[in-house]
């Protein structure tokens, strides 16, 4: 035995040493985090940092596993053995990683396989603050760093520099400098292998806080004496799990590209013609509502003036429209009901920040949607064209063009699993909730380019 399994830490760099530390890593859970680095035939671009998941690629894989002391460092770029470590990580009976999402897209990416035996210390967390209500879990953030202090008074250094940082570089020996880079290389070693010292005892404490039955619940096993009270939702922790790989998936494929796009925003509005799915939407609104419309013979329904589209965009002349056009009284639900949704659609549509869903926009789409289900509104075929109108307005205006990724063409939305302060979950470079789902566009694809 050449290595020293004494140590918290050990740099798996030569094949010799692959072959002693494999028979030692069975198929008993482990914990694993990844270091990256940009593809060198990228780097001028200068566009994308080592977390960006098309252009990066593994430098560093660390996997702890409980049998073995110390934190195992594999060196990917000196190694070859990587059809092993990926049978590995295969045969673990589950991994555990802090968003265990990215590593499951870098593994992809590195060995051509699906993980689905991921467990996510970073969904627990969320889950945690979402069903404890906790709005000091969201204030004092869920980074590992931050749940580490939190919980276990640990406290790490160089989290945050080191995690964005491109890991390609290695000590060059024909250097001058080659005792100081080769310093500074062991303490960035040294910080990949504590990212995983603590992830099994995170784990374990917040998914049985989670997991266990709740205090009267019928899943409470007889005569049972120490009351290991939970939060009881052991089903929608497996379901979080699970949603990993999905997530994942649908982060690498993106939407489609450029031509696509150009196709959906010139069939929601076409600025040439005042024509579009859009301007259909405000035409029937118009005419429920008695605002001035010209007929065309380009189109099949008449097109709203613009003194009528000035009063659809305004929320104090649009409600006042609703109240004297509906034949209800003000004080009726249904017109309360149908202001409210006019007043959250404008106040969402006019934010300035539409990349990202905060905490508080979150809660106005909670709100909007548990009152587009109300039985006020349910059968009111004029608040189902203003809110697709509002939506339609909103998503025109994204320029979603801006969101093209250079390298693949499309547009990589970042989902949040239990990112919404309602537990729902977010997307933000842009915000998918923006996209109504009942949009209704066509678009023309090549039949040889079909499913592609």
């Amino acid at each position: 035995m050449t290595l020293n399994l004494n140590s918290d830490f050990i740099l798996i760099e030569t094949e010799e040493q692959f072959k002693e530390i494999i028979l030692l890593l069975g198929t008993e859970r482990k914990a694993l985090d990844v270091e990256t680095y940009v593809l060198f035939k990228y780097k001028h671009l200068g566009l994308y940092n080592a977390l960006s998941h098309p252009v990066s690629r593994i430098s560093l894989l660390t996997i702890k596993s409980e049998k073995v002391k110390p934190a195992i460092v594999f060196d990917l770029l000196k190694l070859e053995n990587h059809k092993e470590i990926a049978d590995l990580l295969i045969k673990s009976e589950y991994l555990i990683a802090h968003n265990a999402k990215f590593e499951w897209q870098q593994i992809y990416y590195n060995f051509g396989i699906k993980l689905e035996n991921l467990h996510c210390t970073l969904q627990l967390a969320k889950l945690h603050a979402n069903a404890t209500g906790s709005k000091f879990a969201r204030l004092r953030e869920l980074s590992l760093k931050a749940l580490l202090r939190d919980f276990y008074d640990v406290r790490m250094t160089g989290k945050g520099k080191e995690q964005i940082s491109d890991w390609y570089p290695r000590p060059d020996t024909n250097s001058p400098n080659y005792q100081e880079q080769l310093a500074y290389w062991n303490e960035k070693v040294k910080y990949a292998a504590y990212d995983v010292v603590y992830l099994f005892q995170l784990h374990d404490d917040l998914e049985k806080v989670l997991t266990d039955p709740i205090k009267y619940s019928s899943f409470q096993p007889n005569g049972a004496t120490k009351k290991p009270y939970g939060l009881g939702q052991k089903y929608v922790v497996e379901q979080s799990y699970y949603m990993i790989a999905v997530i994942g998936e649908m982060e690498l494929n993106g939407f489609p590209g450029s031509s696509i796009l150009k196709q959906i925003t010139d069939n929601i509005y076409l600025e040439e013609g005042n024509s579009g799915y859009l301007m259909e939407i405000a035409s029937k609104i118009c005419i429920q509502l008695k605002l001035e419309t010209v007929p065309t013979l380009w189109e099949e329904y008449p097109i709203p003036t613009s003194e009528s589209i000035k009063a659809l965009n305004n929320p104090q002349k649009l409600c006042r429209l609703i109240a004297e056009n509906t034949g209800l009284p003000l004080d009726t639900a249904q017109t309360q009901t149908l202001q409210r949704i006019v007043a959250l659609l404008e106040q969402l549509t006019s934010s300035s920040d539409i990349e990202w869903a905060d905490e508080e926009e979150n809660a106005k789409y909670a709100e909007l949607e548990q009152l587009e289900s109300s039985t006020a509104i349910k059968y009111c075929e004029l608040a189902k064209l203003i809110i697709e109108y509002k939506k339609l307005f909103k998503l025109w205006g994204m320029s979603l063009e801006r969101h093209i990724h250079t390298v693949t063409g499309c547009i990589h939305s970042s989902y949040q699993e239990n990112g919404a302060a309602t537990g729902r979950t977010s997307s933000n470079a842009p915000n998918g909730q923006n996209i109504s789902g009942r949009t209704k566009v066509k678009v023309v694809r090549p039949l040889d380019n079909l499913f592609s």
